[in-house]
């Protein structure tokens, strides 16, 4: 029996993830009203549980995600409409969607009792989050090796940090297999995936200053910027941060500053991040497989 509206909060989540990661992979912008919709859907919901254990743990929840979200988008790690989806799918979804999962899967893994348990010891959102950037990763890794490729540059690894990457990767994936086959048989699906990602962690690593330099930094016009862009402070002089006290996302104020330093000195561009990955499609992705699957990490473990 699915309990506390799981359904129709399984439903809203899946919509507004959806057209939300349409609008990110077309424009890289996102409708806030609509993760604002899905927060006051959740929260409505929550207390229509009439649960004071479910209803504390999902509104408070939902706060402190709010506010490392918020710090996340202050320091440009995050745009303001990704970390509020986070608040709007924890506030929908606070708990693993156990029934549901049950009701509409037949793998027999899903039906363990051990599976299900292990699969609540991480925070669903939590889970959702590790997941989609782990498949962030893995897709822009691929995305950039294919742009550089396509681009006829030659890869120009840092040969130190690709050696240490590689050598780390490939003794945590050694351990692993070795603890692991004390109980269970050699898994090489559970291989395949452990090598993807960490050739996107070696890739991401030793190339990050060619992709910076070659993909994602670009340097605009004042007239170029777009609201929330991300400036990149690494590539300005240190004085001139310090004395116009700019920030790295590129609020309406932050613009004006930075035509003032137009005027003031000349400088007729700024280098901002751009080409970044679009990172909600990678969460709508992670959504669909703790549906199926409760949690992605505990899925891993199983295979």
């Amino acid at each position: 029996m699915l309990l506390n509206f799981e359904l129709l909060r399984i439903v809203i989540a899946l919509i507004g993830t959806a057209i939300l990661a349409y609008q990110d992979h077309k424009t890289s912008f996102i409708e806030e009203k609509i993760v604002y919709a899905m927060i006051a859907l959740g929260i409505i919901l929550n207390l229509l549980t009439f649960d004071n254990q479910f209803i504390l743990f999902s509104i408070g929840g939902g706060i402190v995600i709010g506010a490392i979200g918020y710090y996340l988008y202050r320091t440009g790690q995050f745009g303001l409409g990704d970390s509020l989806l986070f608040v709007g799918l924890h506030a929908l979804l606070p708990f693993p969607v156990i029934e549901f999962a049950k009701y509409i899967n037949v793998d027999p893994l899903v039906q363990s009792t051990l599976y299900v348990q292990i699969a609540q010891i991480v925070p669903f959102i939590l889970s959702i989050v590790i997941t989609a950037s782990m498949l962030a990763l893995v897709g822009s890794s691929t995305n950039y090796a294919h742009k550089i490729w396509k681009n006829k540059k030659p890869w120009q690894p840092n040969k130190i940090v690709l050696a240490v990457s590689t050598m780390v990767s490939v003794g945590f994936i050694f351990f692993w297999f070795k603890i692991k086959s004390a109980a269970t048989e050699f898994s090489i699906l559970q291989f395949a995936i452990l090598a993807i990602v960490f050739a996107a962690v070696i890739f991401a690593l030793s190339t990050r200053r060619q992709v910076m330099e070659e993909i994602i930094v670009k340097q605009l016009h004042v007239s170029e910027i777009e609201d929330e862009d991300i400036l990149a402070l690494e590539n300005l002089d240190k004085q001139l941060i310090k004395e116009y006290k700019l920030e790295k996302v590129l609020t309406k104020n932050q613009v004006e500053k930075l035509k003032a330093i137009q005027q003031k000195t000349g400088k007729k561009t700024f280098p901002v991040y751009k080409n970044l990955p679009r990172f909600i499609p990678y969460v709508l992705a992670s959504l669909i497989i703790h549906l199926l699957y409760l949690n992605a990490i505990t899925l891993f473990i199983f295979l």
